[in-house]
């Protein structure tokens, strides 16, 4: 209903004074009519049904008294532009903020023979959700930004560290080969050794920042889980006055999931569950082996899970609160994004596993996650040493990236590959084409899958099946959370490695490909 047509109802004389009561009841903006006095005075005349709800008073509270008299919070809220109303003689609309929301208001003057304004007509829309949607949406907008350049300083860090890590392969390799003193030896290869362990760790930052900004398909691997929950326990821990305890029964079953996005989520429950404490506490940390049955009422597939609980003793969560503490947005911190479990729901979600929470407040809270097991794959093989990798094969490597092209040259020829170097899509396609023709086809490649300002990986396989539609191609990136990278025998593909990746990784890779016994189903490896 338009304004002026309420402003028409609020001004009708007895007649239909019933009529006029009912309709203005069904209207749900806050409505009322006020007798102008003197002395900057508002009489209330009439009131809807909201308008007497919002300030809880009944109707013979509020007509025939002042405005100031029945609310003064509203009158000083009001006063100032009630007063321009009248005095600019015209309808004017602004928003106001205030213990009872967000509102728009409308104060539209009456004026009487004379030409002078009587009656002030106000209305007041409740805008609260519109505004909160509008600064979700905002967010979002900003989330989006925040993901494209994630993903460019993803891209970047990961060529980076794939340089760094390949070339302490080549150096772990090399120097293990070195006559001299053990001990000394012994030393400087452990050192290496926890320099690389320390470049994989490091993709765990990019990895976080894309899945918080954009998301992404997780790239599953079987994985046991033990060491990851130690190991991201005792990150998320570090410097706090909060202590662990684990329940980690042997035999736990390993589960198919992308360890990064899991340790993300593992890290981002123990944090809340140490703020949870600030007095200092213990988390403690239990799992065990579920084969989900009709018997069990979870929105789950029947099968094997583990079964994860992370529970605290700390402040809890309040009952109105449990069915919102998932929702984007949602949180009960001064300085909290509301995005940490929005981010933990949708990553469990992506892996057809379930989250959930028992909580009660002054007694802690318990978040129990459910991630598909594989009970089959328990010894998960291990990559093979270098040694046992030497394999004769022509491989060619598409990169953007001079200096990584360099490191993978030295890495595949140490590995007993000969490699052919280029550096987009257009060159690959070309070279491949004419080794073909001339009987020297190549065995396998390695294609990064953006190139910056050319052709990448993505496009080229489509024109390269079609040259050769047997072509073993590994996709490679940085961008570990490419829908190319989950899906890649989609797109033609024979396998995955995603930046960065260890020497003896990407020589099983080409193993498994290159070899007679190829799989139907080929191979993925999540190697960041």
């Amino acid at each position: 209903m338009k304004e002026q047509e309420i402003a028409e109802m609020c001004s009708l004389g007895s007649n239909g004074e019933i009529y006029q009561q009912l309709m203005l009841n069904a209207i749900s903006d806050l409505v009322a009519l006020f007798l102008v006095e003197e002395d900057d005075r508002f009489r209330v005349l009439k009131a809807n049904r909201s308008f007497l709800s919002t300030l809880e008073l009944a109707e013979a509270q509020a007509i025939g008294n002042t405005l100031e008299e029945i609310s003064p919070r509203l009158w000083t809220i009001l006063n100032h532009n009630c007063v321009r109303a009248i005095r600019e003689g015209k309808e004017i609309t602004y928003e106001e903020t205030s213990e009872f929301g967000c509102f728009e208001h409308k104060l539209i003057p009456l004026h009487n023979d004379q030409g002078h304004c009587s009656q002030l007509v106000f209305t007041a829309r409740d805008i609260s959700e519109k505004r909160k949607l509008e600064e979700h949406f905002l967010t979002s907008e900003k989330l989006e930004s925040i993901g494209i350049l994630a993903g460019g300083i993803a891209h970047d860090f990961n060529n980076i560290l794939t340089v760094i890590t390949g070339n302490i392969s080549l150096l772990r390799t090399r120097f293990n080969q070195l006559n001299g003193r053990f001990e000394e030896r012994d030393r400087i290869f452990n050192l290496l050794s926890e320099i690389e362990k320390a470049s994989f760790q490091a993709t765990d930052l990019t990895q976080q920042m894309l899945t918080f900004a954009k998301g992404g398909d997780p790239l599953l691997r079987i994985t046991p889980l033990e060491d990851l929950l130690r190991v991201a326990t005792a990150f998320a821990l570090r410097g706090s006055n909060v202590g662990c305890e684990f329940a980690l029964p042997a035999g736990l079953w390993p589960a198919e999931i992308d360890e990064g996005q899991i340790n993300q989520v593992v890290q981002n429950l123990i944090i809340n569950a140490a703020q949870a404490m600030p007095d200092g506490g213990i988390v403690t940390i239990s799992a065990e082996n579920v084969a989900l049955t009709t018997e069990h009422a979870l929105p789950l597939k029947y099968g094997e899970y583990v079964k994860i609980s992370i529970a605290d003793h700390g402040r809890g969560i309040a009952k109105e609160y449990l069915d919102k503490i998932f929702d984007p947005f949602f949180t009960t911190k001064e300085a909290g994004s509301g995005l940490g479990l929005a981010t933990a729901y949708s990553i469990i979600k992506k892996h057809s596993g379930y989250i959930a929470v028992e909580s009660e407040v002054g007694r802690g809270s318990t978040f129990q996650i459910y991630l598909p097991a594989n009970p089959k794959g328990e010894q998960v093989e291990q990559p093979r040493s270098s040694s046992d990798a030497r394999s004769k094969g022509r491989i060619l490597v598409m990169d953007d990236e001079k200096v990584l092209r360099m490191m993978l040259k030295e890495m595949l020829a140490y590995l007993g590959y000969d490699a052919v170097c280029v550096k987009d899509g257009f060159e690959a396609i070309e070279t491949y084409r004419k080794a073909s023709l001339a009987g020297r086809k190549f065995d396998a490649m390695i294609m990064d899958l953006t190139v910056p300002g050319s052709m990448g990986g993505k496009e080229a396989i489509k024109r390269l099946l079609e040259i050769d539609p047997d072509v073993r191609a590994i996709v490679s990136s940085g961008y570990s959370t490419d829908p190319v990278m989950s899906n890649y025998q989609k797109f033609g593909f024979k396998a995955v490695v995603a930046k960065p990746y260890s020497m003896e990784e990407l020589a099983e890779t080409l193993e498994q490909i290159i070899g007679d016994d190829l799989p139907t189903d080929f191979v993925q490896l999540s190697l960041a």
